[in-house]
């Protein structure tokens, strides 16, 4: 190689070099502002789930068929206010959450490398007859009023496997109990398999302020389909960190939406 060449090779290895330093600056800044902006709203982590989702007819048919004991779970949550006289839907809650946490800088680099791999859908022994009706593979393409049609799969590896809507059941938007969607991961045939849930309930009513207190949730729940043996805890660290790290970012989005709809406070 010539001097010359070897001059240029240089020049452009110090450009990539700093051009890379740079974009992982900005994405570091970009994603603990995101994160620390919902350190107020009192988020909560948890090394447990409620029965209703451990006990669900998700987890039971399709994660883990054999009830294996090698199960881990996590829930996160957070209690934000919504106006009552703008009607919003535990849908647009839930679809809002969705868009929020798959557009997220926390699982930026995980879409990228998805988007790029282009993996084939996970495969599940009660699901086989079953059509995937759409996938997803950008966030926005993702509804902010809507959840995808059941079914979906989102950047090849997130199946939307369930959604309950509470409020649409009983014909009120203020009504109380738990409207959730379930996205399933991994697969059921293999050693990992695991669902999220995302879910909001609908708590007191301040008639005097016009606003209900919201309950927003994810729930996950992780195991070996095929054996009661535990992964390693390694693994299992970093899958609550990053869970928590998603749903922090989620909620601060969600409740950055509230303010915008009509000023409203988290508490």
């Amino acid at each position: 190689m010539s001097t010359r060449s070897q001059t240029v090779w240089r020049v452009a290895s110090t450009l990539a070099t700093g051009t890379a330093i740079v974009a992982t600056s900005i994405y570091v800044s970009r994603t603990a502002r995101r994160i620390t902006a919902s350190s107020k709203l009192g988020v909560t982590d948890e090394n447990v789930a409620e029965p209703s989702f451990v006990e669900s007819h998700t987890i039971h048919n399709y994660v883990n068929p054999l009830n294996k004991a090698s199960r881990v779970l996590d829930t996160h949550s957070v209690t934000l206010t919504v106006p009552l006289n703008k009607g919003i839907s535990d849908e647009t809650i839930l679809a809002q959450a969705t868009k929020s946490f798959f557009n997220g800088w926390v699982f930026y680099p995980e879409a990228t490398a998805l988007g790029l791999s282009k993996p084939e859908d996970s495969k599940y022994s009660k699901l086989a007859s079953t059509t995937v009706p759409a996938h997803i593979w950008s966030a926005s393409e993702l509804s902010e009023n809507a959840l995808p049609g059941l079914h979906t799969v989102l950047f090849g590896l997130f199946r939307l496997a369930d959604i309950h809507l509470a409020d649409e059941a009983s014909k009120a938007p203020s009504s109380s109990g738990q409207s959730h969607a379930d996205f399933l991961f991994g697969s059921d045939m293999t050693t990992f398999a695991g669902c999220h849930r995302i879910s909001v309930e609908r708590q007191e009513v301040d008639a005097t302020e016009g606003t209900q207190r919201i309950k927003v949730q994810l729930q996950c729940y992780a195991c070996n389909p095929k054996s009661d043996a535990t992964g390693s805890s390694v693994l299992l660290r970093f899958h609550r960190l990053y869970a928590s790290a998603l749903f922090r970012e989620t909620a601060g989005q969600v409740n950055r939406w509230l303010h915008l709809s009509d000023g409203v406070t988290a508490s």
